[in-house]
């Protein structure tokens, strides 16, 4: 699975969300694939699209 399949996945979980939550969750995967320099590694790091929660707004 690369980065895009990934955040494709990741979308059909956030389906649910509000647009701007769903937008804000996709940002948020969005920088952090752009902090690090192996997506691969990144996906490991992740793990499962179905198990990522909208990060939480302060």
């Amino acid at each position: 699975m690369n980065r895009k399949e990934y955040l494709q996945k990741l979308e059909k979980y956030l389906k649910n969300l509000s647009k701007e939550d769903f937008q804000d969750t996709l940002d948020y995967f969005n920088e952090y694939f752009d902090e690090k320099e192996n997506d691969e590694q990144v996906i490991q790091e992740l793990g499962s699209p179905k198990e990522k929660k909208p990060p939480m707004k302060s």
